[in-house]
């Protein structure tokens, strides 16, 4: 998806006061982001072909925001045309995590780091006890799985509901590969855990913003918010088809060290959620109609995986 500049700004004179300023901020497969400025306030716009996305963060803004977990406060959502919805909120000040962590080296790094994860631990510690189901939540906060397993096993995208069995049928997916990863995948479930946390499902990157102290101003778009088990997060925040040279499990691991947290079945849990990140990742390639991308994970999936 791509709007521009000349499409957006029309559309938000006719709603705001002295608009000027509009520049893009993220561009990506799901939606894209501009900051503006109206009546002298900062605000971002972002423009989705799910509106639900933008609900789910009306959600979090409503239960989850606070001292520890900054969300920006959701101002409006609505209909920008036939095809794409739009969501107005307040804009935060802040670095994206990726480019602080690029931006450093050394023991700044790695203090930058575990200020990454400090809000990734407060979201863990949410109390879910009266949210229902599994895995994706809806904007009410009801996850789509009857139980973890059930979620993992059913491979869902929230962005696409073209099963992978589809795929394998209509598209380059090799139905064989994905089968053989599943069945493996599902070899782990006895060793998962049955307490259930919440996700945030995209933590990080541009979606996490840091000042220069460091420390976290602003955790964004909650659109993969999902119902689960901890270590999911963790896995994607390096994936593990990547060589990154930040690692984020092991400084995630002493801390839970520090807190004496029992963690049973760890490797096993790293390696299910591994799989199923990976297959989730050949089906999203699968969507876009990214062959190349598709074929690259898939090969390393055959050397690492199975």
């Amino acid at each position: 998806m791509h709007i521009t500049q000349h499409e957006l700004l029309p559309f938000l004179i006719e709603r705001f006061d002295e608009v000027h300023e509009l520049w893009p901020l993220a561009d990506g497969w799901w939606s894209q982001a501009f900051s503006f400025i109206a009546a002298d306030r900062k605000l971002v716009v972002r423009i989705s072909r799910k509106i639900r996305d933008f609900q789910k963060d009306v959600y979090a803004y409503f239960h989850f925001n606070s001292p520890a977990i900054v969300i920006p406060e959701v101002l409006e959502t609505g209909r920008f045309n036939d095809e794409f919805f739009y969501c107005v909120t307040a804009l935060i000040e802040g670095t994206p995590a990726d480019a602080l962590i690029e931006s450093l080296n050394g023991e700044t790094r790695n203090a930058a780091a575990s200020a990454i994860l400090e809000p990734l631990y407060h979201i863990h510690r949410v109390d879910v006890s009266n949210m229902k189901g599994w895995g994706y939540v809806n904007e009410n906060g009801v996850g789509v799985g009857s139980s973890w397993p059930a979620f993992l096993s059913s491979v869902y995208n929230n962005k696409n509901e073209t099963t992978w069995q589809e795929f394998a049928r209509t598209s380059f997916l090799d139905g064989e590969l994905f089968a053989n990863l599943h069945r493996r995948m599902e070899s782990f479930y006895p060793c998962l855990p049955a307490t259930k946390q919440l996700l945030h499902g995209d933590y990080g990157f541009d979606n996490l913003l840091m000042n220069k102290d460091p420390k976290a101003t602003a955790v964004l778009d909650w659109a993969e918010m999902m119902l689960g088990d901890e270590v999911y997060d963790l896995v994607h925040m390096n994936e593990p088809w990547r060589d990154e040279e930040v690692q984020f499990y092991p400084i995630w691991k002493k801390y839970m060290d520090t807190l004496q947290r029992e963690l049973p079945y760890l490797g096993e849990r790293l390696q299910c959620y591994r799989i199923h990140y990976t297959l989730m990742h050949m089906h999203i390639y699968t969507v876009v109609n990214d062959e190349e991308g598709y074929a690259q994970i898939a090969q390393w999936a055959r050397r690492h995986l199975l």
